[in-house]
C-alpha cells in the first residue's frame, strides 16, 4: 500500500490500519479525558513542524501556549503516546 501524504497516514492510523501503533489525540482535552499518564509527543499535522517527545501530560498546556505564541497554528497540533524508538515495530511516519 502506498500512502500519499501525512493526512492519509493519520487517517489510516486512526482507523487502526497499522499494527502496534500508538494512540493519538486531536486535542489536549482528549488527552486529559483519556486518563493517559505516560509520556506524550506533541506533533503537527503539517510536515516540517517540530515534534517534541517525552512530555509529561501536566506540561502540555503550557507548551502548547508557548508554541502558539511562536506563531504555530494550534489547530494543526495533535498528540500521541510517546514510545521509545527501540520498542516500535514500525515507525508510521
Amino acid at each position: 500500500m502506498k500512502i500519499k501524504n501525512k493526512f492519509e497516514m493519520l487517517k489510516l492510523k486512526a482507523a487502526g490500519g497499522f499494527y502496534n501503533a500508538t494512540r493519538d489525540w486531536n486535542s489536549l482535552e482528549d488527552v486529559i479525558k483519556s486518563g493517559f499518564k505516560g509520556p506524550v509527543a506533541i506533533r503537527f499535522k503539517k510536515i516540517g513542524q517540530p515534534t517534541e517527545v517525552g512530555r509529561p501530560v501536566c506540561e502540555l498546556q503550557k507548551r502548547v501556549e508557548e508554541l502558539a505564541k511562536q506563531g504555530l497554528n494550534k489547530s494543526l497540533i495533535y498528540f500521541s503516546e510517546w514510545t521509545p524508538p527501540e520498542t516500535l515495530v514500525a515507525n508510521c511516519e
